[in-house]
């Protein structure tokens, strides 16, 4: 249940967008369903923290699997819903399909069905990805229905090596890297929410 896109086979300036579902098998997985990486102009501009090493500080193996920044959803381009140091985010043995897919000579778009990795917390969850304007812009949309209306979200973006600057209005931010500058804009139908820049580090 692995998707990618992108906006050439070559050359330098390529944009490329690459997003992961399926299982959440055990505590030696990633419970990173629905989280994507984006390269636009060449840049990487949101990226995954990747594996490590099995002796880190805390380890992969029984219940410490599950409590490890890296590896909870908290470590990757996911919504996150009231999050809780001794829980993984996301649910072990949940499954996210590739609900559907399509690309065109000018984008692509996909979709994945979120509810089962998100259960207890979701009735129902969609994240899709729009590749438009020659897959030089990308948009993630979520929709979902919360099981409880009063939870706590998050959104999470993780990039490295860059320069955050934030609106005064907290509604949008852009990113700079490598002498070239990202937009980012928010659309959110919750009553109060901002964007925030801040280290990698559990909530």
């Amino acid at each position: 249940q692995i998707m990618t896109m992108r906006s050439s086979w070559g050359g330098l300036d390529f944009s490329y967008l690459a997003a992961i579902g399926g299982k959440n098998m055990n505590q030696q997985s990633h419970f990173d369903k629905g989280s994507f990486t984006l390269d636009l102009g060449g840049v990487r501009w949101f990226t995954d923290l990747g594996a490590d090493n099995y002796n880190v500080s805390g380890g992969y193996w029984g219940e410490d699997g599950y409590t490890l920044y890296r590896t909870k959803t908290e470590g990757h381009n996911c919504l996150v819903i009231n999050p809780d140091k001794t829980s993984p985010g996301q649910t072990p043995g949940g499954y996210a399909p590739l609900t559907y897919k399509a690309s065109k000579d000018k984008g692509a778009i996909a979709v994945y069905d979120l509810k089962d990795v998100y259960q207890g917390q979701v009735n129902s969850y969609n994240r899709g990805f729009y590749f438009g304007e020659d897959r030089n812009t990308l948009v993630v949309r979520d929709e979902l229905e919360l099981t409880n209306a009063n939870s706590n979200i998050y959104w999470f973006l993780h990039t490295a090596n860059s320069k955050i600057e934030i609106s005064a209005d907290g509604k949008s931010a852009t990113v700079e890297k490598n002498g070239k500058k990202l937009k980012v804009e928010v659309l959110c139908n919750a009553s109060e929410w901002k964007l925030e820049a801040r280290d990698a580090d559990y909530l």
